[in-house]
């Protein structure tokens, strides 16, 4: 039996089993307890679970509604529910043994609901042959957006067509093919409003009487085509030469796609070895990307022993003599020049039931020498314990920890962190130890009739390795509420995010607060002084946010084409569901327009005083290989001249070259370059030069070369003097700095000076030190020392005399900082209102400033005053020594 979301439920009618493939994974479903998986005698009904625990509600439930009288629902750790085969047509009938059709081949998924009860509704096709076997089964239509007067706003189409012939010999008869299609997919089109936005065009190739895709290209609204995605095939033989009478049985194999813009991808297959078998197993061997300028990079892959559903270090008891997998897997990544750009190895765990998973993982430079090992633990518990035979268990597998240590130079530096998991598999604890340890515990309340088991109650951030115990080691506390409840312990109904409560219990809490509407749209946000943001959404779709008041009562308003455009909007540059005008409180004469093509790019940006014939902006696209865009910005409004940029990019997609007018004919250029990974290797000095044209890139530039962490190893600069970074382990037990060992970094100048930089666990800075020396000799050095707080606050500086700058926090540790003691300027003292804005600050000589915001949390005015205490209430402007004015737009326009 078989279910795919796009999925199905599917059955193996030679054992009562089924294959739930959902989100384009499949898992075997193992029954519950007290649940008999049999048709007979009472059809299978009962609750489910994945082999590999997902926490999903699966159960299997009779219905009046269809053939058989069984269907499926499966619901996802945040409620939402897949229903397979409620209805005829999703419910797929297999000629079994008498000619009736007496049992269900497989429940195609036919509903998606959330829970706010937004659907997305399957349709399929089916033929039946005249031994009532459902042999054909379609998807034919997809349906969701649903308007109020229950029409559908989004509709996907799967248009066929017949196959030319019957090169099968298929014959209407439950003793030949059960499955047979005489007709294959042509078409998908997507409507939008009942307007056609995008159709993809399907064309085959043949190999025998297979039929293989060849290529799928995108058809705009006007009809109009992009570039094709082409495919490519080589033929390998699938089976032993001397099995079947002779038989290899080719297969088509995927060896190339070309993306229609110069990108190309091409694939090579090795064949495992290691074991006699008739059936042949391939991998790949290799894998190259053109960029479409002429450059490839390579990806080499090479494997260890193979791991085989047999006797041995996989053995899992149940023998079915399939490839399982490799011990090992290594990746060899080349540039354009064939050099080694990174290598990474990956080791799998073999012993049953964590085979396959990936134990150990070490990225490698061009030298072999390992730059970082990541090491994970993995624990599991049986769920279902596995009872032998043909039928397995329910196990949840889970990383218990994880260790990542970095190499340099014989020495290494590592972090750990540990995690714990809940009955519903979500993350409880953290514990992460390093130079600053520290640990986080979360709490979730599931609501198991709705089966929203996945929403995060609340999260206390500890310093030090230590258990949920409160204490002076808790530092902040994060509390969520849901669906309107008055309590963070309330189990969610939707899943809704209502309230958040941010601070420490006894200190003090700062709230943020949200509604929603029916459909799940966020509707308002109060802040923590209950400012208020509304959005209100289109009344059709429910979908398009076309209007936001602020806290001020200051209006803003969207259209969008086909859904609330004005006569405003501009025809010729429709798409359904993209912005058309836009345009806040100072009302439509400050709207600017927008149109596009027939594939929804950006083609014009109409401000006001421009109109659609000399817009503000303008971009005009050229496809395919070579593709570039011209983007024209008007000079003056209501004049023609424009500057014009010409940007080109590769065949990935990349930029190559920009061309922006500079006038007299000449143009600003400016090139880049990229190696076998992506990265910018050479950036091109601009320089002028005549004509749009992309030319080949030449002149000065700055070259960047990478480690194989992707890290900025040198740069060296047009005038051929280069920075060096260093990346270094250091390690000196008689220094307190560097005892246990620290990442660093050596910063070499093109004069040999150098300043080194440590962090700790975390990434965060801990030194610098200047050497007074040259590379890579130390002398004297100045070393400047920065400490954090477990909330990653900068809690003091300490520099190379020894003068130290202390910061304290608030209580509530949301990051304000309150005090500062400094050397030069004594000490200060800051204060915020709950929203996070800085009211007072007074400085060491008693001086203080006070701040006044308006309802945006705009600041509006400073006042200067002597004293330590709060500040007075709001003067209003009239008070203010300096002040801050805004027009209805938001913009600043005056300071006094």
């Amino acid at each position: 039996w078989c279910a795919n979301g796009n999925g199905n439920i599917c059955t193996d009618t030679s054992h009562p089993d089924y294959t739930l493939v959902i989100d384009g994974t499949g898992y075997t479903l193992v029954p519950g307890e007290g649940v008999d998986p049999n048709e007979v005698p009472n059809q299978g009904v009962g609750r489910y679970h994945t082999d590999e625990e997902t926490f999903f509600f699966i159960e299997k439930r009779t219905t009046p509604v269809n053939e058989r009288g069984t269907y499926w629902i499966v619901k996802t750790r945040d409620g939402t529910e897949y229903e397979f085969g409620h209805t005829l047509d999703a419910e797929q009938v297999l000629c079994h043994v008498d000619w009736l059709g007496n049992t269900v081949y497989r429940w195609r998924l036919n509903k998606i609901r959330d829970t706010h009860g937004n659907e997305i509704i399957f349709q399929y096709d089916e033929v039946r042959t005249s031994y009532y076997c459902e042999r054909e089964s379609y998807l034919s239509h997809i349906w969701y957006n649903q308007r109020d007067d229950q029409t559908w706003g989004t509709h996907i189409e799967f248009v066929r067509a017949s196959r030319p012939a019957n090169k099968d010999g298929d014959r209407d008869d439950f003793t030949h093919p059960l499955f047979f299609q005489y007709s294959y997919l042509n078409k998908v089109r997507v409507t939008h409003g009942g307007q056609l936005t995008r159709e993809y065009r399907l064309a085959y190739s043949f190999h025998g009487n297979s039929r293989r895709l060849q290529s799928v290209t995108e058809h705009g609204a006007d009809g109009s085509a992009l570039p094709a995605t082409t495919f490519e095939y080589g033929l390998y033989d699938n089976t032993a030469s001397n099995w079947a009478g002779g038989k290899t049985y080719p297969y088509s194999r995927l060896t190339a796609v070309n993306n229609g813009y110069g990108g190309r991808i091409e694939v090579d297959y090795q064949r495992a070895t290691g074991k006699a078998d008739t059936y042949y197993h391939y991998r790949v061997g290799e894998r190259r990307t053109l960029d479409g300028l002429g450059h490839t990079a390579r990806r080499l892959y090479t494997y260890g022993d193979p791991c085989w559903d047999a006797p041995g270090p996989c053995d899992d008891g149940h023998y079915g003599w399939a490839l399982k997998g490799y011990h090992w897997q290594a990746e060899e990544v080349r540039g354009y020049d064939g050099d080694v750009l990174r290598r990474t190895h990956s080791t799998f765990v073999l012993p049953w039931p964590l085979t396959g998973r990936v134990g150990e993982q070490e990225i490698r430079d061009g030298a072999w020498v390992v730059l970082r090992r990541t090491e994970t633990s993995w624990g599991y518990d049986w769920v279902i314990p596995s009872t032998g035979g043909y039928h397995t268990g329910v196990v949840f597998f889970h990383p218990d920890q994880v260790v990542t240590t970095d190499y340099s130079g014989g020495e290494s530096v590592s972090t750990q962190v540990e995690y714990r998991y809940d009955d519903y598999g979500n993350v409880t604890a953290e514990y992460h130890y390093g130079n600053d340890e520290r640990s986080i515990h979360r709490g979730y309340y599931p609501n198991t009739t709705a089966w929203i088991v996945n929403k995060l109650a609340w999260e206390n951030v500890y310093e030090g390795i230590t258990g949920n115990a409160g204490g002076l080691a808790l530092k902040t506390q994060t509390l969520n509420y849901y669906d309107g409840a008055g309590s963070y312990t309330t189990a969610p109904t939707k899943g809704d995010l209502t309230k958040v409560k941010r601070g420490l219990s006894g200190r003090g809490w700062v709230t943020t607060r949200y509604a929603y509407d029916r459909w799940g749209n966020r509707t308002d946000v109060w802040d923590a002084l209950n400012h208020r943001t509304t959005t209100t959404y289109d009344s059709t779709y429910h979908l398009y946010p076309v209007r936001t008041r602020n806290a001020l009562d200051q209006w803003s308003y969207t259209e969008y084409y086909g859904v609330n455009q004005s006569s405003a909007c501009i025809n010729a540059g429709y798409h359904f569901g993209a912005v058309c005008r836009e345009y806040g409180p100072n009302g439509t004469a400050t709207a600017t327009r927008y149109t596009y093509d027939a594939f929804g790019r950006l083609t014009k940006v109409i401000r006001p005083y421009d109109t659609e014939s000399l817009p503000t902006v303008e971009r005009q696209y050229h496809d395919g290989p070579g593709f570039w865009t011209l983007t024209r910005r008007r000079e003056t409004s209501g004049q023609a001249a424009t500057l014009d940029v010409y940007a080109y990019f590769d065949g990935l997609g990349r930029s190559i070259q920009t061309r922006a007018e500079a006038g007299g004919g000449q143009y600003a250029v400016e090139s880049s370059e990229y190696d076998g990974l992506g990265r910018v290797v050479r950036a091109y000095v601009p320089r002028l030069e005549a004509g749009a044209t992309r030319t080949a890139p030449g002149g000065p530039h700055t070259t960047t070369a990478y480690d194989a962490l992707s890290r900025v190893v040198q740069v060296t600069n047009p005038d051929g003097t280069a920075t060096t970074y260093v990346y270094s382990v250091d390690r000196n037990d008689a220094d307190a700095d560097f005892a246990g060992g620290r990442q660093t970094v050596y910063e070499i100048d093109a004069n040999g000076h150098f300043v080194r930089r440590s962090f700790d666990a975390y990434g965060r800075l801990e030194t610098v030190s200047e050497s007074f020396g040259t590379w890579p000799t130390w002398s004297n050095e100045a070393r400047t020392r920065y400490a954090y707080d477990v909330l990653d606050n900068l809690t003091t500086v300490t520099d190379a005399a020894g003068n130290v700058t202390t910061m304290t926090y608030d209580d509530l540790a949301l990051g304000r900082k309150t005090e500062m003691d400094d050397p030069d300027m004594g000490h200060w003292t800051y204060a915020y209102d709950p929203a996070g804005n800085l009211v007072r600050q007074t400085d060491a000589r008693g001086q203080r400033v006070c701040f006044y915001y308006d309802e945006l949390n705009r600041l509006k005015g400073k006042t200067y005053s002597s004293g330590s205490g709060s500040c007075p209430g709001d003067p209003g402007y009239g008070g203010y020594a300096v002040k801050y004015w805004y027009d209805e737009g938001g913009h600043g326009y005056g300071v006094g």
